[in-house]
């Protein structure tokens, strides 16, 4: 799984959502935040969904600490 960061397109907060693509990620992000994902003024369609890369000494950082 991939690490997004999914939030409301003109907000600039974030969530950090492991998924397997970024439909996914705005599907679970709709489920955390208690929105409908259908639902043409907050569900998916004003979300963006972000690929997070991390250099390989970013990830072994994360991972231990």
């Amino acid at each position: 799984m991939a690490t997004y960061q999914v939030g409301v397109r003109w907000e600039k907060e974030r969530t950090q959502i492991e998924a397997k693509n970024s439909t996914d990620a705005k599907r679970k992000f709709c489920r955390l935040k208690g929105r409908s994902y259908n639902d043409p003024w907050s569900g998916g369609t004003v979300l963006t969904a972000e690929l997070m890369k991390f250099s390989e000494p970013n990830l072994i950082q994360t991972q231990l600490g």
